[in-house]
C-alpha cells in the first residue's frame, strides 16, 4: 500500500478510503480519530534518504565474512549479489541483506588463486594466476567449464561481446564458449584492463605505458607513457590510471591526451566509480575523489593490515575486498 504523510503522522490510503465511507455518520474524521483506529503507525524514510537510496549509515563500514577460504582476491557484482573469489573458492553475498547465500564454492581442479572476475549477464568468469579461466553459472552456482588463456593471467574483462585476459606480455580474447579467438601482443606485465565503450585499455606496468586497443582485431591505437601504471578506470570521458607511488594520472579517452594528475595520501591498488566520485582502495585506507575537480572529499579506514586489492560499486554501496589473512569484505 502507498503511504502518505502529513506532519508527524503517516496513514494508509486503504484505511482512509474505508473511513471515508463512514462520513455519513460523522461530520468530520479528525487526525486524532485516525490515530485511534490505526493499530500500527508506520513512518517512511526522509526525502534525502529516498532520493539517494541511502539505506545505510553514511561512511559506516560493515565487515562481512565471505566464508570462502583465505584471502578475498577479487570481487564482482551480478546486479543483485556480490561475488568473492579467493585462492580456491567462490562465495556469494546478498548485496542488500549482507547474507552469505553461497559459501566456499570450490574451484575445479587446475586453477590457482583468482586474479579477476567478470560477469557477462548470465555467467561469472574467473581468471586464475596460472592462466586458467573458470565459467560459473550464477543462477545455480554450477561450474560450466575451465579454459586456458595463457600461463600467467593478471586481469579479466568482459567488453559486451568477448572476454579479455592479460598474460605476461599479451592479451587473450575468448568468446562466451571459452574458445580463444585471438592473442595480441602488448607491453610487459599488463596489470589491468578497462573498456570505454569502443576501445580496450591495458596498463603495462613493466613497460611504463598504457595502450589503447581496438577489440575487433587487437590493433594498437595508441601507446601513452605512464610511470608504472596499475589499476584502470573509465569515468565516461577519461581514463584514470593508478600510479605506483600515490595518486592517479588522467588521460582523455578519445585521443589519450594527458589531462594531469590527482594526488592521494597513499598508493591506490583498485578503483570504482559511482557516477560522480572515484573510490580508490589501498593497503589500509580508501579515498573518495570528486571527478569534477579532483578534490579528495573523503578518507575511510579499512581493516587493519588486510591489504585491499579489490573495490566495486553496486549502485548504492561501495565494497572492498582484502587479500591478506582474511575472507572479509567491507561494505560502505
Amino acid at each position: 500500500m502507498r503511504l502518505y504523510e502529513r506532519g508527524p503522522r503517516v496513514f494508509s490510503l486503504a484505511i482512509i478510503v474505508g473511513l471515508a465511507g463512514m462520513a455519513q455518520a460523522q461530520t468530520r474524521v479528525t487526525l486524532t480519530d485516525l490515530d485511534q483506529r490505526l493499530s500500527v503507525v508506520e513512518r517512511r524514510p526522509d526525502s534525502p534518504q529516498l532520493a539517494m537510496k541511502r539505506w545505510y549509515s553514511q561512511n559506516a563500514r560493515i565487515d562481512i565474512d565471505a566464508k570462502a577460504g583465505p584471502g578475498t582476491r577479487t570481487l564482482e557484482f551480478d546486479g543483485k549479489h556480490i561475488w568473492v573469489a579467493t585462492c580456491g573458492a567462490f562465495s556469494e553475498i546478498d548485496a542488500t541483506s549482507n547474507e552469505v547465500i553461497g559459501s566456499n564454492i570450490a574451484f575445479p581442479s587446475g586453477p590457482t588463486c583468482a586474479v579477476g572476475l567478470a560477469f557477462d549477464g548470465v555467467n561469472l568468469w574467473m581468471a586464475a594466476q596460472n592462466g586458467k579461466v573458470v565459467k560459473l553459472r550464477v543462477s545455480d552456482r554450477t561450474i560450466q567449464g575451465t579454459f586456458s588463456a595463457g600461463s600467467a593471467a593478471g586481469a579479466i574483462l568482459y567488453d559486451g561481446a568477448n572476454l579479455w585476459v592479460t598474460n605476461s606480455a599479451t592479451v587473450t580474447r575468448l568468446d562466451l564458449n571459452g574458445t580463444v579467438t585471438g592473442t595480441f601482443s602488448v607491453g610487459s606485465n599488463p596489470a589491468s584492463l578497462v573498456f570505454d565503450g569502443s576501445s580496450l585499455w591495458v596498463s603495462n606496468s613493466g613497460s611504463n605505458n598504457v595502450m589503447k586497443i581496438r577489440p575487433s582485431d587487437g590493433a594498437i591505437l595508441g601507446t601513452f607513457a605512464v610511470n608504472q601504471p596499475g589499476a584502470l578506470l573509465y569515468d565516461g570521458s577519461s581514463i584514470w590510471i593508478a600510479n605506483s607511488s600515490a595518486g592517479f594520472t588522467k588521460l582523455r579517452a578519445s585521443d589519450g591526451a594527458a589531462l594531469g594528475t590527482v594526488s592521494t595520501p597513499a598508493q591506490v591498488l583498485a578503483m570504482a566509480f559511482d557516477g560522480q566520485n572515484v573510490f580508490g582502495s589501498g593497503a589500509s585506507q580508501m579515498f573518495k575523489i570528486r571527478v569534477s575537480d579532483g578534490s579528495l572529499v573523503g578518507t575511510f579506514p579499512l581493516l587493519s593490515s588486510a591489504f585491499s586489492n579489490a573495490v566495486l560499486y553496486d549502485g548504492g554501496n561501495v565494497w572492498v575486498g582484502y587479500a591478506i589473512a582474511t575472507t572479509f569484505a567491507s561494505k560502505f
